[in-house]
C-alpha cells in the first residue's frame, strides 16, 4: 500500500538542502500527490522564466531564492533575497512564477540596520496576493536608547495598519516610548500590546506578564530548576486556562491535547471519556518552519491538509491565501476532521518549530530561553550567550539573516545545515556518555573520552568556537555530512551515535587516525547482524601496571562486549579455544553473579559465541549476564555470535 506521502530530499555537494519534492509538479507517477514542495537556490538561480524581477546568484553560501508550492491551490510562489556587504538581509521580494503577472508587490519585506545589527527601518507589504493591488502593512521606524544603544525604546508605524506591527500611535506621531527594561536588560513593558509588567526569575525567564495594570488579565509561567517550562496559566477575568508541558506531551487543564513525534504530533480527542488519537504530520522547510500539517479524516479515510503556514523572512505569517484550517473534533460518538475558522488551536508550533503564544494579544514565539517578536524582528531579552557575538546587538535575531540562520533555543543562531551537526553531536555525546557510564574506562583513555564528550556537548549547547570547533573539525563532521549514503538518509543523530562508539574504539585501541575514519569502519556495525572477530584492548597503563582486564572488548564490527568488573584475563580456557576473563563481579548493568566471560574462537567446534559464566560454583555455568542465573547455551541472552564474514 502507498504511504500518505513520499517525501524526496535533494542536497548539493556540500550537504545543504536544495529541495523537498518537486516545485514544478506535485504529481509524481504512481506516488501520492505531494501536498508540499520546496526549493532553495544559492548560486544557480532560475532567472530565465520566473518573472521580471531576479536576484543575483550568490557564491558565499547565502540563499538567493526559495520556492514553494502546496496542494491547497497548486500555485508556485517564491522569494528573491538581497543582502548588504555584511550578509544582512535587506530585501525579500515575493513573486508567483508562471502567473500572467509574476510580481504582485505583496508580502515584500525591506530592512535597514545600524552598525550593531539593530533594525532601524522595516517595511512590509501584503494582504492581497494580487497583481493589481497591494497594501503597505508596515512602515516602521525604530528609536533606541541614547546611552544603551541596543535597547529599543519605541517603534513608530506610519501606516497605522494593525495587520502587521500593532502600534499604539495614531500613525502621524509617536512621542512616548513603548518599552522599558530591568537592570538585566529584560523588557518589562510594551505599551503597544498593553503589557504593563513583566516579572522575571533569576534565569531571566518571564514568570508573570500583566496586561493593562489588571491582575485579572495576565499570563504566568512555571519552570523546573533547569528553566524548562512546565506550565502556563492564562487568566482572563474569572477564567484561568492552564497548559501543562511534559517532555513533548501537552495538556490543557489536565487533559491531554497532543504529544509530539519526529514528523509532527499525535492529536488527542476525548470521546465519551475515551482518548481517540490521530496522527498529524508536518512538512518543514530548511529552517524548521512548519509549513503544512496534514492527517487522515477518520470519517472518510481521506488525507486532508489541516493548516498551511507561510512566512515573511522574519517570521510574521502571510495572510489572505490558503488560510483555511481544519481540526479534529468530537461529532457524537466519533471524531471527524472539520474546518474551523478562528478556532482555538492547541498545537501552536510554527516558525522555526517554536511555540506561538497569542493569548491576550501577546503574539510572541517562545524560544525556550527568550521570547521573540516577529512583528519587529527582535528578542525581548538579551542573548544568554551574548559574549560569543560581541559585534552584534544582544537582541538581534539570527545575525539579521533569518533565511540562512535559525535559533533553536534562543541561545545562539545556527546556519541551517548546522542543525544536522547538532543532531550529529547529540547522537555522539549520547553514545559516548552511555559507554562511559556503562564501563569504568582505563585511566589511559578516560581523559580522552571525557574530552571527546565535552567537545561534543559544547556543540549541542551551541558553541561553535573553541572546543566546539575542535569537535566539528576533529570528528570530521563536514566530511561525514558531505558523503552520500547516510547523509541522504538524513539521520544525523544515528550517524553521531556511530561516531561516538567509533571514537571510543579509536581512542581505546589507538588504531584509527581520527573518528572520521572510524565512522567509515563502524558503518558496518549499524547493519551487521553479528559482530566480527574480537579485537582486545590494552591491559596496562602508565599509572597502574597491574591493571587486570579491560572493561569491555570491542569487535571489529564496532560492538562493545562488557567484561565483569574486576575480572582477570585474558587467559586460555582449560578446554577448548577462545579467551576467558574471570573472577569479576557484575557491573556495567550485569548481575553480581556474572563473574566471567568466555569469548569463543569463530572457528571453534563449540560454536561461535560470547559465553557469560558464573565461576562461583565448582562447575562454571553459562548465565544470563543481567540476572546471573544459569541458562542454556542456546539462549540468546547468554551468548553473542561471532564470525569473520
Amino acid at each position: 500500500a502507498l504511504g500518505l506521502q513520499k517525501v524526496d530530499y535533494n542536497y548539493n555537494i556540500r550537504g545543504w538542502l536544495k529541495g523537498i519534492n518537486d516545485v514544478a509538479n506535485l504529481t509524481q507517477g504512481a506516488n501520492p500527490v505531494d501536498l508540499f514542495a520546496f526549493k532553495v537556490n544559492y548560486q544557480d538561480n532560475d532567472t530565465q522564466s520566473y518573472g521580471v524581477y531576479s536576484v543575483p546568484p550568490l557564491y558565499n553560501g547565502n540563499i538567493s531564492e526559495t520556492f514553494w508550492r502546496t496542494s491547497s491551490d497548486n500555485v508556485q510562489r517564491k522569494y528573491g533575497y538581497n543582502y548588504d556587504n555584511l550578509n544582512r538581509l535587506t530585501g525579500a521580494t515575493y513573486q508567483k512564477p508562471g502567473a500572467a503577472t509574476p510580481t504582485t508587490n505583496s508580502y515584500n519585506e525591506t530592512l535597514a540596520y545600524d552598525k550593531n545589527g539593530n533594525i532601524t527601518a522595516l517595511t512590509r507589504t501584503g494582504e492581497y496576493d494580487d497583481a493589481d493591488y497591494s497594501l503597505e502593512v508596515d512602515n516602521l521606524a525604530y528609536t533606541y536608547h541614547a546611552d544603551n544603544k541596543n535597547q529599543l525604546m519605541k517603534v513608530f508605524d506610519s501606516t497605522n495598519n494593525t495587520n502587521g506591527f500593532k502600534d499604539d500611535s495614531t500613525g502621524t506621531s509617536d512621542p512616548a516610548d513603548d518599552y522599558t527594561y530591568d537592570a538585566n536588560g529584560n523588557m518589562t513593558a510594551d505599551t503597544n500590546k498593553g503589557i504593563t509588567q513583566i516579572v522575571y526569575n533569576h534565569m531571566n525567564l518571564p514568570i508573570k506578564i500583566v496586561f493593562n495594570n489588571n491582575n485579572s488579565t495576565k499570563i504566568e509561567y512555571l519552570y523546573n530548576a533547569a528553566g524548562i517550562k512546565l506550565q502556563k496559566n492564562v487568566t482572563q477575568g474569572s477564567t484561568i486556562t492552564a497548559t501543562q508541558y511534559f517532555n513533548g506531551f501537552q495538556y490543557t487543564d489536565g487533559v491531554l491535547q497532543f504529544f509530539m513525534h519526529d514528523e509532527g504530533y499525535v492529536n488527542n480527542t476525548v470521546v465519551n471519556g475515551n482518548n481517540v488519537y490521530n496522527y498529524v504530520f508536518n512538512y518543514t522547510d530548511h529552517l524548521g518552519n512548519v509549513r503544512l500539517s496534514y492527517g487522515v479524516d477518520p470519517a472518510t479515510s481521506v488525507l486532508k491538509v489541516l493548516e498551511e503556514n507561510n512566512y515573511y523572512p522574519f517570521g510574521l505569517k502571510h495572510k489572505n491565501y490558503n488560510m483555511s484550517q481544519k481540526t479534529y473534533i468530537k461529532d457524537g460518538g466519533k471524531v471527524v476532521l472539520e474546518p474551523c475558522s478562528g478556532c482555538a488551536k492547541t498545537y501552536q508550533y510554527k516558525f522555526n518549530g517554536q511555540e506561538w503564544q497569542d493569548e491576550l494579544g501577546l503574539n510572541l514565539y517562545d524560544y525556550d530561553n527568550r521570547a521573540y517578536d516577529p512583528a519587529n524582528g527582535r528578542f525581548l531579552q538579551m542573548d544568554p550567550k551574548g559574549e560569543l557575538g560581541r559585534r552584534w546587538s544582544p537582541y538581534n535575531y539570527c545575525f539579521d539573516n533569518p533565511v540562512y540562520f535559525q535559533d533553536p533555543d534562543g541561545m545562539w543562531p545556527w546556519p541551517t545545515w548546522m542543525g544536522n551537526v547538532q543532531q550529529f553531536a547529540k547522537g555522539f555525546v549520547s553514545s559516548v556518555k552511555n559507554i562511559a557510564e556503562g564501563a569504568q574506562l582505563h585511566n589511559q583513555v578516560i581523559g580522552q573520552v571525557k574530552l571527546a564528550y565535552s567537545m561534543g556537548k559544547s556543540v549541542v549547547n551551541g558553541d561553535l568556537k573553541g572546543a566546539g570547533k575542535q569537535f566539528v573539525d576533529g570528528t570530521g563532521i563536514p566530511a561525514v555530512i558531505n558523503t552520500g549514503g547516510k547523509a541522504l538518509k538524513g539521520d544525523f543523530k544515528a550517524m553521531g551515535e556511530i561516531a561516538g562508539v567509533a571514537t571510543v574504539v579509536a581512542i581505546t585501541h589507538k588504531a584509527a587516525k581520527s573518528s572520521t575514519s572510524a565512522v567509515v569502519t563502524a558503518e558496518t556495525a549499524e547493519v551487521a547482524s553479528t559482530p566480527k572477530a574480537p579485537v582486545t584492548t590494552e591491559t596496562t597503563n602508565s599509572s597502574n601496571t597491574n591493571m587486570t582486564s579491560p572493561n569491555f572488548v570491542v569487535t571489529t564490527g564496532g560492538d562493545a562486549i562488557p567484561i565483569p568488573e574486576g575480572a582477570t584475563g585474558p587467559t586460555q580456557p582449560m578446554r577448548g579455544t577462545g579467551m576467558v576473563y574471570q573472577g569479576g563481579s557484575g557491573g556495567f548493568g550485569m548481575d553480581p553473579r556474572t563473574t566471567g566471560v568466555r569469548i569463543m574462537d569463530a572457528n571453534a567446534n563449540q560454536g561461535s559465541r560470547v559465553n557469560y559464566m558464573n565461576n562461583a560454583t565448582p562447575t562454571p555455568q553459562t548465565v544470563n549476564p543481567a540476572t546471573g542465573r544459569p541458562i542454556s547455551n542456546s539462549d540468546p541472552a547468554g551468548h553473542i555470535p561471532i564470525n569473520n564474514n
